[in-house]
């Protein structure tokens, strides 16, 4: 029962007592109050080595694989935090199965009531109820964990975007087009430096997007180093 209340202070529909849901009003306890951190990465040949003092280096690391394509995701999956909060309860309910209850240590009982009755079973009401209502803790308050893609929608493009690169340099422009190329990986990495935060924290998950971002700033300028090499 306890190791649901201390979720039950994540959730959504705030059923718990005043003493489990607590407020907090500044950045700094929202983030200390997170149950788990995620981390938001790029899966897949997304390789950036750059020595900044070696402009030479700069095209290191940007040779993606044109069989695959990278893509940003969760280190661990949504289902798999939520598979291992349920197992970590039936796990506890498991380790209760067939300890006496305090009922059957009373002389009264101890002999009167048939033992099956008098310990504790993992399959029983109270202990299903307790499951159940976990469940709904976890899959209503991580629900709305994914919608942290959302932000990075018009960023996406950089991760797979050297194949396109190649083909354009492949001939020739005028130097505004080479400009416009320029600047657009650049204000995307501007954007991403103004506009998106390092850290987001939710109900129960803390969102780590610190290496995401960096991986894709270096990217963008990188990218617009290399038209400028041209």
């Amino acid at each position: 029962k306890h190791y649901v209340n201390f979720f039950e202070r994540f959730s959504i529909d705030r059923k718990g007592s005043t003493a489990s849901v607590n407020s907090y009003t500044t950045e700094e306890t929202i983030q200390q109050r997170c149950a788990f951190r995620l981390d938001l990465l790029i899966v897949g040949p997304f390789r950036i080595d750059v020595d900044e003092d070696e402009e030479d280096d700069i095209n290191m690391g940007l040779k993606d694989d044109v069989n695959k394509e990278c893509t940003i995701e969760f280190k661990s999956s949504i289902a798999d935090i939520q598979n291992c909060v349920l197992e970590l309860f039936d796990r506890m309910a498991r380790s209760l199965n067939g300890i006496p209850r305090v009922e059957n240590h009373i002389g009264s009982l101890k002999l009167s009531a048939p033992n099956d009755i008098l310990t504790v079973k993992a399959d029983e009401d109270d202990v299903l109820e307790l499951r159940n209502r976990l469940h709904d803790i976890v899959s209503l308050t991580l629900k709305p964990v994914s919608s942290i893609f959302d932000s990075y929608k018009e960023y996406q493009m950089l991760l797979n975007e050297q194949e396109h690169l190649d083909i354009f340099l492949e001939s020739d422009h005028s130097i505004e087009e080479y400009g416009e190329a320029i600047q657009r990986y650049r204000l995307k990495g501007k954007a991403i430096n103004d506009f998106l935060v390092s850290v987001v924290p939710t109900d129960m998950i803390l969102i780590c997007c610190e290496e995401l971002n960096k991986n894709l700033v270096k990217k963008s300028e990188v990218l617009a180093k290399n038209v400028l090499k041209h």
